[in-house]
């Protein structure tokens, strides 16, 4: 419950303080957030793949492309790309919520409390 309480807090502050850690290419983004809401993963993923062979470093793809594994139960995966996607914008607290979410479901309760403790 303080987890979630944490993460909706922080979500709100990042939502005042936008951080420019991660580079918004508005099209491809809003697309790409679409495709996996309404879980056309496939083409989600060949999309978050092409911007970040452009962008290695796009902190939105890699957090995206950690939802979609997610969805898919490759756990493993999830947390791998989501852990890069925090790194690059460790102030991101969103993507530490969601790796920490992650994290939980692997079974590794200090690792999800690692995730949102470097966030805060």
């Amino acid at each position: 419950m303080m987890m979630a309480l944490i993460c909706i807090q922080g979500a709100r502050t990042m939502d005042r303080n936008p951080k420019p850690q991660t580079l918004k290419l508005k099209h491809n983004d809003q697309q790409a957030v679409a495709l996996v809401q309404a879980r056309d993963l496939e083409p989600a993923r060949v999309l978050c793949s092409k911007l970040l062979r452009k962008y290695p470093q796009l902190a939105d793809a890699l957090y995206l492309l950690g939802v979609i594994s997610f969805q898919q139960m490759k756990l493993d995966d999830a947390a791998e790309l989501m852990s890069k996607a925090v790194r690059i914008a460790p102030a991101n607290l969103h993507y530490a919520c969601e790796l920490a979410r992650v994290e939980k479901k692997r079974g590794r309760p200090e690792s999800a409390a690692a995730a949102i403790g470097a966030a805060v």
